[in-house]
């Protein structure tokens, strides 16, 4: 696209135009994602997705579904602020009838499948490395390895002991339109225990590219070991109400 400046438009509200790297900031930031569109003369309009000096396009061995709109206040200095409320799915969550199996890429080439204790063999191995990215059935795009819970780190991922990084990634979640956290792995699956986070919960911690449902998180939602803590069914645990900046929420 050649041009030198943007619109860009979330549920009908325009701003910009702006150059490519304060579009850059916004991704950055997280309050651009590829389902907002922009135009380069606010009158013809398209994903954001196709701009690729931003999404850089990746391997996929199956086309996903699409990712949920995370939307947040466009917050630059001189430029109007669009107030929005997040996105909200309802995804259908079911058990796969067998263990989904891995991908992963190494130097443009998608390798795979292979299954848990093998990933994490390669990544004990060094083949492996924190920013490969990974896939698998149930994921609706591909990550970087260190994003997956407890493949990069202290904690068994496929009867595997992965390495222990300097420090663990902290977890920040959406409720109501708010962001919460920063939350340990632990604090993260006792909150969907107790209800308080859904399967549609937006979640998001450092190294994934974009906010995802909890339920895209491998481990965190079905009873699977997470954070060394045992999840389990919403129902059968006492519910909690907490309070945050006079907000009941729970």
């Amino acid at each position: 696209m050649a041009t030198d400046t943007w619109y860009v438009r979330v549920r009908g509200k325009i701003a910009g135009p702006y150059p490519l790297d304060q579009l850059q900031t916004l991704r950055k930031r997280r309050q651009l994602g590829r389902a907002h569109e922009i135009s380069v003369d606010g009158q013809t309009w398209e994903s954001a997705g196709t701009l690729t000096e931003l999404f850089p396009e990746i391997i996929k061995p199956i086309a996903p579904a699409p990712l949920p709109e995370v939307q947040h206040a466009l917050n630059l200095e001189d430029e109007p602020t669009l107030e929005l409320e997040p996105a909200v799915e309802t995804p259908q969550v079911q058990a796969p009838a067998s263990q989904p199996q891995w991908y992963y890429a190494n130097q443009g080439q998608q390798l795979g499948p292979i299954s848990d204790s093998d990933l994490a063999r390669l990544v004990a191995d060094g083949q492996v490395l924190s920013e490969t990215l990974v896939w698998r059935e149930d994921m609706q795009d591909w990550l970087p390895a260190q994003s997956i819970p407890g493949l990069i780190g202290g904690s068994q991922f496929g009867g595997v002991q992965g390495a222990s990084p300097a420090s663990q990634p902290q977890w920040h979640y959406a409720i109501q339109g708010q962001q919460l956290g920063p939350i340990s792995d632990s604090d993260l699956v006792r909150l969907v225990a107790n209800g308080q986070v859904l399967s549609e919960t937006l979640v998001w911690r450092e190294g994934m590219q974009e906010w995802l449902p909890a339920h895209s998180i491998p481990g965190l939602i079905g009873g699977s070991q997470f954070g060394g803590v045992q999840g389990d069914s919403p129902a059968s645990q006492p519910q909690w109400h907490y309070a945050i900046q006079g907000q009941q929420l729970g």
